[in-house]
């Protein structure tokens, strides 16, 4: 009996935690603006569909795209700079 209940709080969670992530993943969607997370590295780990329309890529292309579609250590010090110049001077970035 205490096993069928375990399997049950088990189910019950995991769908509940697909629940948040997809209601997350809705949420950082409707952000009108390029959201991205990377490890330490610069390797790409969650982005939202604005920036597979920016880059033009699908998740595939993009998880994997090289380079060219990574953050950098040597990248991040020049995107910061651009976001503090975007907030001085009201221009988009």
């Amino acid at each position: 009996m205490a096993l069928s209940e375990d399997i049950t709080q088990r189910k019950r969670a995991e769908v509940a935690l697909r629940s948040h992530e997809q209601n997350l993943r809705l949420l950082v969607d409707t952000i009108p603006g390029l959201v991205v997370t990377t490890t330490p590295a610069g390797e790409i780990e969650h982005f939202n569909r604005q920036v597979l329309e920016y880059f033009d890529k699908t998740p595939e292309e993009l998880a994997t795209g090289g380079p060219a579609t990574r953050f950098t250590r040597m990248t991040i010090p020049l995107t910061i700079a651009a976001f503090t110049r975007s907030i001085q001077t009201g221009e988009p970035l």
